[in-house]
């Protein structure tokens, strides 16, 4: 069986990254994606492929992360949105950019993530959507 490609966000720690370690253990192709490519550098040197990926942007930079990602190995089978972002405080504390950026987090930036892929999903009627929820 030819290898998969996977798209994981969220790839600098925890299950994220280990999520990248097993997937290329196991002989499949892997993007990998965080907000700060530094700290995933070693996933390339391993066998995967990196890119940018931060989830506080608009459809446009989804679209074009979509379309960065395609041209790697010629397509996506397996996207997996499992970044995710941390925020302790109190709502009468907190502002309202704090509780902004948990939200476009966990919620529209997985959304447009996914509806960047949607069309290439449907068009070779093949594809998988892994949403990891972890917070």
């Amino acid at each position: 069986m030819a290898p998969l490609v996977w798209l994981i966000t969220g790839s600098t720690s925890g299950f994220g990254a280990e999520f990248v370690k097993a997937l290329l253990t196991r002989g499949e192709k892997v993007i990998a994606t965080a907000r700060d490519t530094s700290k995933i550098a070693h996933f390339e040197k391993a066998g995967a492929a990196v890119l940018k990926l931060d989830l506080i942007a608009d459809q446009t930079d989804f679209n074009k992360i979509a379309e960065e990602a395609l041209s790697i190995y010629g397509g996506v089978d397996v996207l997996v949105n499992n970044a995710g972002y941390s925020h302790f405080g109190t709502i009468e504390d907190d502002s309202h950019d704090d509780w902004s950026r948990v939200f476009q987090t966990h919620v529209f930036g997985p959304l447009g993530v996914t509806r960047a892929f949607l069309p290439h999903f449907r068009a070779k009627k093949l594809g998988t959507l892994r949403v990891q929820e972890c917070s």
